[in-house]
Formats: C-alpha cells, sequence, structure tokens
C-alpha cells in the first residue's frame, strides 16, 4: 500500500508524463529531447520524475522500457555499423535504471542531447555500452556543478530580495 504522500506525487507525476505509460512514452520520445531540455533550470529543479518515480507511477522497469527507447535512438543517431543487441539494450537499461535511479527523466534526456552533441564518450564502429555509462558518470559530475551554479544563483537572488 502506497503512502498518502507517494499518492500525491504519483498523481503529479501523471499530469507531467500522462495517465498511462504510454502517454509518457510520446511526451518523452527521443525526439523531444530538444523541447524537454530547453530549460536548464527546470530540466534541474522543475518537478519532473524519477527514473525510480517512473517505476513507482507506471510499474516495475517501465523506466528501462523508456529507456531502451532513448538508447535505441542513440545508436541511430551515432550511424555505426554495429547496433545494440537486444540483450546488449536491455542490459544497458536495466544498469542505468538501478544506478542512476535519481535521475529524472529529463536530466536523462539531457544527457543523451550532450552525449550526440560529442560532449562525451566516442563510439568508434560500435555501439559501446561501456562509453555510455561512463559518460553518464561525467555528465552526474557536470551535473552537481550545475545544481550547485544553479543553488548560488538563487541564494543570491533571495539577497538581493531581502535587501
Amino acid at each position: 500500500m502506497l503512502s498518502p504522500d507517494s499518492e500525491v506525487r504519483i498523481k503529479e507525476i501523471q499530469t507531467i508524463c500522462g495517465d498511462s505509460f504510454s502517454d509518457l512514452l510520446v511526451r518523452f520520445a527521443p525526439d523531444r529531447q530538444m523541447q524537454v531540455c530547453k530549460d536548464l533550470e527546470y530540466v534541474y529543479a522543475g518537478s519532473y520524475p524519477s527514473l525510480s518515480e517512473i517505476n513507482m507511477t507506471y510499474g516495475d522497469n517501465s523506466a528501462a522500457e523508456w529507456l531502451i527507447y532513448q538508447l535505441t535512438f542513440l545508436g541511430l543517431y551515432a550511424g555505426v555499423k554495429e547496433k545494440f543487441t537486444e540483450d546488449n539494450i536491455l542490459q544497458l537499461a536495466l544498469v542505468i535504471q538501478h544506478e542512476y535511479y535519481y535521475l529524472n527523466i529529463a536530466e536523462m534526456m539531457l544527457f543523451f542531447v550532450r552525449f550526440m552533441a560529442g560532449n562525451y564518450e566516442a563510439f568508434y564502429g560500435v555501439v559501446d555500452p561501456l562509453k555510455i555509462t561512463v559518460s553518464l558518470k561525467a555528465f552526474c559530475q557536470d551535473r552537481m556543478s550545475e545544481l550547485a551554479r544553479i543553488e548560488s544563483e538563487q541564494e543570491k537572488k533571495d539577497v538581493m530580495k531581502r535587501g
């Protein structure tokens, strides 16, 4: 049984992502990455659900299933000869869901945008799951810096408001 707080959060998530998992797949499809990520501050400080909250709302491994769509898009974008195997992509999605459960859906989309922009590791002839996880680790370091910057800017605004 869910706590009252969890039930409230699920309703918030359904407002953002849709009532069904199919709605989430449409609203957060790979071709919407740029649109979702246009406001960097909201990506980090907004109310987007984390990967674990996606699972709580839409069922176990829903986040992994959503990640498979994002990873497939990344593999196609990379234009490499050897694509993911079904087993590789499933295992990678499950690893990301487990290790990065705290990242929200927009942060994950931002990671994919930045990866495709060449900010992290590159593929050479084959889609390499380890390059993605190493890049995700680097993204999380960037994320920490950006969150600190956003918090510092907010503190400055608060001080200016007070006087």
